[in-house]
């Protein structure tokens, strides 16, 4: 049995690529509909061409550090497509830095982490854009939230600063019936990991598997995760911060 009705519609930031794209198939995959946004227009063209449903899927160019035209484009795609039954939050940037290298370095990174997500959410939370009761928000954080790298201060900020919205804004949001939740990934396989690899070289691989436990994930195992919060399956969770990081925070 899927996991999502027909008119179950969700929408996933960052959906042409990594995380966000494995989460968007998921989607898919399990009966829903998926409003997907990204700022490549041909990368969202071929996630559109080459999904399980393409036809269910409905693409939107945007530049999500433009934060003022966000709301706006929750309403158009609500008013395009129908009411959201909720949103992931998977658009996000890294960035490896020394600290005493990344000043004044850091301003887009929190704009897409952590302000265009307030923002999505913003959106998807009015009352004329979401269904409301039974409605899910999940946000991409990440374990370098929980556990010290290396040249990560500024994007483990963001992280942490993701955390603390979605407790907060669960709390919120209760009142209404929206589950508020977060995922927090250790080290998959997609770009980010390669933009990890061009700082630090190849060796950086077999350092993190040898940290994790169960080796370096792929992108959809994150998105099974994320399907199964966003489903009615977790409708008793709400302000939690999921670690799914192949063991890489017991050790």
């Amino acid at each position: 049995m899927k996991l999502f009705s027909s008119d179950d519609l969700f929408l996933v930031s960052g959906a042409s690529r990594g995380i966000g794209k494995a989460v968007a198939y998921k989607l898919l995959g399990e009966g829903a509909k998926v409003a997907a946004i990204a700022r490549d227009a041909q990368k969202l063209a071929d996630m559109k061409e080459n999904s399980p449903c393409p036809e269910n899927v409905f693409v939107y160019e945007t530049d999500l550090t433009d934060t003022p035209s966000i709301v706006p484009l929750v309403k158009r795609i609500a008013a395009e497509n129908g009411l959201l039954k909720g949103m992931a939050h998977c658009a996000g940037i890294s960035q490896t830095i020394a600290f005493n290298s990344q000043r004044n370095r850091d301003k887009e990174l929190f704009n897409i982490n952590v302000h265009a997500g307030a923002e999505l959410a913003r959106g998807v939370m009015d009352k004329k854009c979401t269904v409301g009761n039974g409605a899910s928000i999940v946000f991409i954080s990440s374990v370098a939230s929980v556990k010290a790298f290396p040249g990560a201060v500024a994007y483990a900020a963001s992280k942490g600063a993701l955390n603390a919205l979605t407790v907060s804004l669960a709390a919120e949001a209760a009142a209404r019936k929206i589950r508020v939740n977060a995922v927090l990934p250790g080290f998959v396989k997609t770009d980010m990991l390669d933009e990890l690899v061009s700082v630090h070289g190849e060796e950086i691989i077999d350092k993190i598997n040898s940290q994790y436990p169960l080796g370096i994930g792929e992108a959809e195992d994150v998105a099974e995760t994320v399907a199964f919060v966003l489903s009615d399956k977790a409708k008793w969770m709400t302000g939690s911060l999921i670690k799914i990081d192949g063991g890489g925070t017991l050790v």
